[in-house]
């Protein structure tokens, strides 16, 4: 019996989508930690994009090592963002939670390693974002950090196990 919620030539050639995966990390002080990528202007998440078979939470985990140096277990997704084909391909963008970093963490903090691409980090309060931040990336972040506030999140699993 031939499934018609998948069509085989729809599996055969699937669709071509983006999937980046951010991580939203503060200090004590409740300020947003965001990189500052020579590729572009503004602020961003640390993360980047999943490589192909690679887990969500993996590539947000190995971004922000390069790109930091931090170590975080990222086992809670607090959201998802589609983008439309645009200005780039479709795409989603998994935000995962970073957590409250110790002072030990935040001093530890480099971003001047080869290869990262950065111009630095800084920790920019919420008052702070619209100026150092797309609009896209303040509503991102704004539902990010309302759902963790809330004490929200969503399951995050690997072939129907959780992670973490």
């Amino acid at each position: 019996m031939e499934s018609t919620l998948h069509p085989d030539p729809l599996m055969a050639a699937p669709p071509a989508r983006r999937i980046e995966c951010v991580v939203i990390a503060f200090n004590s002080e409740g300020h947003v930690l965001m990189v500052d990528p020579e590729h572009q202007e503004g602020l961003v998440l640390p993360g980047g994009a999943a490589g192909e078979d690679e887990a969500a939470h993996d590539a947000a985990a190995r971004h922000l090592l390069a790109q930091t140096t931090l170590v975080l277990d990222l086992w809670q997704l607090l959201a998802v963002d589609h983008l439309p084909a645009g200005e780039h391909p479709e795409g989603y963008n998994f935000v995962f939670n970073g957590g409250v970093l110790t002072a030990k963490q935040v001093e530890r903090i480099n971003t001047d390693t080869p290869g990262t691409r950065l111009r630095g980090h800084r920790f920019v309060g919420t008052t702070e974002l619209p100026d150092h931040v797309s609009p896209v990336g303040r509503r991102r972040i704004a539902a990010a950090w309302l759902t963790r506030r809330d004490g929200q999140g969503i399951p995050l699993l690997v072939r129907g196990f959780p992670v973490g």
